[in-house]
């Protein structure tokens, strides 16, 4: 088990160092396209929750939009500034 974490470490040195920046940049790109939707989600659930003691959170039945409205005004009509859906909710 610690041959292979010592041949990783010594892969990543290898790779870290590398003169070869062209084939590093193209490596960083694929890893932000896939780490850049997996930190937005992470964003947005941080906000979420900071917001929950205030507002409530809806999808719009329509266009899916995530909408967000104040909390405690009881049924109200929520219009989706997307698509212009109409749909009541309480909060």
């Amino acid at each position: 088990m610690s041959m292979f974490i010592l041949a990783l470490l010594i892969l990543c040195y290898f790779r870290m160092f590398s003169r070869n920046i062209q084939a590093r940049y193209s490596e960083n790109q694929k890893f932000m396209q896939w780490w850049g939707p997996v930190k937005r989600r992470m964003q947005d659930a941080r906000v979420r929750f900071a917001d929950r003691k205030t507002h409530r959170f809806y999808k719009c039945p329509q266009c899916k939009q995530r909408l967000r409205v104040p909390r405690g005004r009881g049924k109200i009509n929520i219009t989706c500034p997307h698509c212009h859906a109409q749909f009541v909710r309480k909060t």
